[in-house]
């Protein structure tokens, strides 16, 4: 039988790309809600790309940055393969005051911005939903549709209303392709 993936976490060594990263990272202040939330998306790009060296990469940021809150939650964490992305935001969401987490809703409700592609704004709105872990799949992406711009909204024409991320991503690339054919017929 194969070990699972996650048990490359033994290992002493981050992919040398990532470790660089590390000192990039912003540092967490507890209170200050600008600061856990680009903390927080540093760590959400970090486990996109070593996922499988999430614990690992969370125990060295939490020494490098000596963040005691951070070091408390690696010390009270006896299976660090429970240090995921998931339980990390989630405990450090828990301890940002309500007044904070609300602030994040900006984030999240917005329209798209005027040159955002539609893929562009799906990624990063999905982004910030799995960071604060607000909404599930069918509300996100009502949240999403809310916040298509006009100009991307004339190509849902005929289409099926996505309930769930595939059928959104289905969506993105009937949109997309949509618009390479539009952009490939407008005489310069």
């Amino acid at each position: 039988m194969e070990s699972s993936p996650r048990k490359k976490n033994s290992l002493s060594t981050i992919p040398g790309a990532v470790e660089e990263r590390l000192p990039s990272v912003t540092k967490l202040k507890e209170r200050d809600s600008t600061s856990v939330l680009k903390f927080l998306s540093w760590l959400y790009e970090l486990n996109l790309t070593a996922e499988d060296y999430f614990p690992l990469i969370f125990e060295r940021l939490a020494n490098l940055q000596g963040n005691k809150f951070l070091l408390k939650m690696v010390a009270d964490t006896p299976d660090k393969n429970a240090l995921t992305f998931q339980n990390v935001s989630r405990r450090i969401l828990d301890t940002t005051p309500c007044k904070v987490r609300r602030e994040y809703q900006k984030y999240l409700c917005r329209p798209q911005r005027p040159h955002e592609s539609f893929r562009d704004f799906v990624k990063d709105i999905s982004k910030y939903n799995s960071i604060l872990q607000l909404h599930d799949q069918s509300e996100l992406v009502e949240i999403i549709l809310v916040g298509v711009k006009s100009h991307t909204r004339v190509h849902f024409q005929f289409q099926t209303v996505p309930t769930n991320m595939q059928e959104l991503e289905t969506l993105v690339c009937h949109v997309e392709k949509l618009e390479k054919n539009q952009a490939s017929t407008i005489p310069w």
